[in-house]
């Protein structure tokens, strides 16, 4: 109720939905370039590099995916951080105007 009134923000509720969202949607859009990327690397003969080169190639994709994920992460909790500083000082701001 307080959300509606403007006295306390819903983006809270709304960047952990946009956090969760954001990992399925990436990974769902990170599969989808996999798949299209290994039907292209086919075409172009794969198959005949070494499987050194091959895991070093798919070790490198699957550290960037997490780095990527990591970030996504970050960047949401910076926000959440945000508002609860914002909620906090508002408390006490306040507190402090009924004194």
């Amino acid at each position: 109720m307080k959300f509606l009134l403007f006295e306390s923000f819903i983006a809270p509720t709304l960047i952990i939905t946009l956090c969760y969202t954001g990992v399925i949607l990436f990974t769902l859009f990170t599969f989808m370039i996999y798949r299209w990327l290994r039907l292209r690397l086919q075409a172009l003969q794969f198959d005949i590099l070494s499987l050194r080169i091959r895991l070093v190639i798919t070790v490198g994709a699957v550290l960037i995916f997490v780095f990527i994920q990591l970030c996504w992460r970050v960047a949401a909790e910076m926000f959440l951080a945000y508002f609860d500083m914002h909620d906090a000082l508002m408390s006490n701001r306040n507190k402090e105007e009924r004194q």
